[in-house]
């Protein structure tokens, strides 16, 4: 999911939302074992209890949409001047929904959403090697993997982009998106409410399906930047970016036993994972399946071109049976 740099952090908070890659001792790599499966009271007690955060920051002004359980709101911090300068800024306190006033609010910029600085290789016009589906599970079969999931996979269910709901939320208008918000607080907690209902109550794709399949046939990770349950649906735990976790928990000899990882209707590296994982093993590859390159493949990397949702069934096909 694409988030521009405005963005000051993003938290998941409840049961499974965070990343679950605490080494046991039998564990030999964290990354190369099958997804842990939910039990369908385990999937919901966690649709019930599954809350979002979202942090937009503006220099010094931040805007703020929270979701838990049944409730939902907006806090927005901004500076004094600006209230008393502009008529159309109304100060909000009713319900769920604050404002929030603090001229010395600052930005915190060491923020933890990133493992390190995005891959983004597009300005080198790079040339992957373009592998058919039968290659491509050639290569899954032959080579330790894990598989990274982005916004794509989950289009077919109608859940919004974070690239849309920015747009919705009206977050991509920087100059403006604090005095739509202040105008029309309950029609754009009514877009972001649709949005976390959504997330959590959305049927899995063919796509999901097909890779829990793959995953606990490969005894490998499911990453995701996605923040929709459509994997936790399939029956298993996917792993969500927590950068300190990933730092403290997962070494770089684990990182180095991974050949690839295979990128699944992922357009951008948001989180920084896929630079995080070059850094620490630099003969490491990565495999998009997309409809175009992405931007983080390099002149030795992999792209199948096509539709992930008639791919994956067709890789699992070949592979599983």
């Amino acid at each position: 999911m694409l988030f521009p740099n405005k963005i000051k952090h993003f938290l998941m908070i409840a049961g499974f939302s965070t990343i679950l890659l605490t080494q046991q001792k039998n564990l030999k790599n964290p990354l190369l074992i099958a997804p842990e499966k939910i039990t369908i009271e385990e999937l919901s007690e966690k649709i019930k209890n599954e809350a979002f955060d979202f942090t937009f920051s503006f220099k010094e002004e931040y805007i703020r949409f929270i979701h838990r359980k049944d409730k939902n709101g907006i806090e927005i911090k901004i500076k004094k001047n600006e209230i008393s300068q502009n008529n159309n800024f109304q100060i909000i306190q009713f319900g769920e929904i604050k404002l929030f006033e603090d001229a010395k609010f600052k930005t915190n910029k060491s923020s933890p959403y990133l493992l390190t600085e995005p891959l983004n290789l597009k300005k080198y016009n790079p040339k992957p090697t373009l592998l058919s589906i039968l290659d491509l599970a050639e290569f899954i079969k032959n080579k330790k993997i894990i598989f990274y999931t982005g916004a794509g996979i989950s289009a077919m269910a109608k859940i919004p982009t974070m690239n849309q709901l920015m747009t919705l939320l009206h977050i991509n208008d920087e100059n403006n998106c604090l005095k739509v918000v202040l105008k029309q607080p309950l029609s754009i907690l009514e877009a972001f409410t649709k949005f976390c209902i959504d997330m959590k109550t959305k049927s899995p794709t063919n796509a999901h399906i097909t890779l829990t399949n793959l995953a606990s046939f490969k005894k490998s990770q499911i990453f995701t930047e996605n923040l929709d349950l459509l994997h936790e649906r399939t029956g298993i735990i996917p792993q969500r970016i927590n950068t300190t976790k990933i730092k403290n928990e997962i070494s770089e000899s684990n990182f180095k036993e991974v050949d690839a990882i295979i990128c699944i209707g992922l357009s951008h590296d948001d989180r920084g994972f896929l630079a995080w994982y070059k850094k620490q093993n630099p003969q490491g590859v990565l495999v998009a399946i997309d409809f175009v390159q992405p931007e983080y493949l390099g002149n030795k990397d992999f792209l199948t071109q096509g539709d992930l949702q008639e791919i994956l069934p067709t890789l699992q096909s070949i592979l599983l049976y």
